[in-house]
């Protein structure tokens, strides 16, 4: 289980090997990523996002356990869109038809249909950089509350 594997290790020491961002607004909504330590992959989403007048907005995410070799799967469904530069990477979705684009987004669509919810949340700028996690019975109605419930300020 993802929530075992990962609260044990600080997760300042976690090491990002690929993030493939699907959905990008000022910063990573949504997309997947892989770990090389601890070995763990999984979906990201973000629940809320808080202003940072100091440079990049304060981010938290929900993590959903995907299978090891998820995110490799990934890169070969959408190598014709390139390949990464960085760790974090956000492929402009441009296929060579509509038809291609359909199969791979239906792909993508099984593999996180299959993604189990954790009850983890994350702190990161970037999806890089894990800033904190912590284990959360339930969220908040307003996600965006548990930047002060959690301690993280502008400071």
């Amino acid at each position: 289980m993802i929530a075992s594997e990962l609260g044990r290790v600080n997760p300042t020491k976690w090491i990002v090997r690929q993030s493939i961002v699907f959905d990008w607004f000022d910063g990573p909504k949504q997309g997947i990523c892989a770990l090389d330590f601890p070995l763990a992959e999984f979906e990201f989403r973000c629940i809320a996002k808080k202003h940072n007048p100091n440079g990049v907005d304060h981010r938290l995410y929900t993590l959903h356990e995907l299978p090891i070799g998820s995110v490799d799967l990934v890169l070969d469904l959408i190598g014709q869109l390139g390949t990464p530069e960085s760790k974090v990477w956000i492929p402009v979705w441009n296929f060579g038809t509509e038809e291609e684009k359909q199969h791979v987004d239906a792909r993508i669509d099984q593999l996180l249909d299959k993604s189990e919810s954790s009850n983890l949340v994350i702190y990161s700028y970037d999806t890089v950089s894990i800033l904190g996690c912590w284990f959360l019975d339930s969220l908040p109605t307003h996600p965006e509350e548990l930047f002060d419930l959690l301690g993280i300020t502008n400071g």
